[in-house]
């Protein structure tokens, strides 16, 4: 099986993913799908086949969701994964026991998008315009996983448009931004997070302090050694 390597991320980045975890943008339900995922892959196969075909709930999706997630953990992935996931992003037919309800769910495209911008890097702008397309969805967990999403790709040309997200965004996007802008961790990224948290500490209203407070309070659990210096 041939593996897709990439360069291991530094301490910081691997703290803020343990905060970004305990946050969490969605529940990880327990469902039926889990163990049928589990029997999958004990047999040999790939779970992304199974999770593709299964039925359209709340749970599946977000089992799905948190499991495209850890892929950010990990600095490999199988060329076959990679191969499964294109598949997914071109809706290709072939895979007849598609959900296609699942296929056409945004939260999970995005996450997709995410991971290919990274390992399938010749088709990158399609990936990345998506994510930024998703950043102004009329839905509000679609724009906090797209914020999010946009950190972990690392890209600095969108670093005005997370603090933009921040500053104008309500409060799940908000904090998913100034994590994502985190993440990044550059001195570029960190400038812009410093300037959003000035202008919500001057806007002074409930929605900027609870942003402020949530922002503050988690990059708190961020170890001295590594923690970015930002003033609330």
């Amino acid at each position: 099986m041939k593996i897709i390597g990439r360069v291991g991320n530094n301490n910081l980045f691997i703290v803020v993913i343990i905060i970004i975890s305990i946050m969490g943008c969605s529940k990880n339900d327990n469902g039926k799908l889990i163990d049928e995922v589990n029997a999958y892959e004990r047999s040999g196969g790939n779970w992304l086949e199974l999770a593709f075909s299964s039925m359209y709930t709340n749970e599946n999706v977000n089992y799905i969701t948190n499991r495209l997630s850890s892929y950010r953990y990990v600095n490999i992935l199988a060329e076959n994964e990679r191969d499964l996931l294109i598949d997914f992003w071109k809706v290709n037919l072939n895979h007849e026991k598609w959900n296609q309800e699942i296929i056409f769910e945004t939260r999970i495209r995005i996450l997709v998008a995410e991971i290919l911008c990274k390992y399938d890097e010749e088709n990158y702008n399609g990936y990345h315009d998506y994510l930024l397309s998703s950043i102004k969805s009329q839905k509000t967990s679609e724009r906090a996983y797209a914020a999010l999403s946009l950190g972990f790709v690392g890209d600095s040309v969108d670093i005005e448009v997370l603090k933009h997200t921040i500053v104008s965004d309500n409060e799940f996007a908000s904090v998913q931004a100034g994590f994502a802008l985190i993440v990044m961790n550059n001195s570029k990224s960190i400038a812009a997070l410093q300037d959003a948290i000035n202008v919500l500490s001057k806007q002074n209203d409930n929605r900027s302090k609870a942003i402020l407070s949530k922002i503050s309070e988690h990059v708190a659990l961020i170890p001295e050694s590594v923690r970015p210096t930002l003033i609330f």
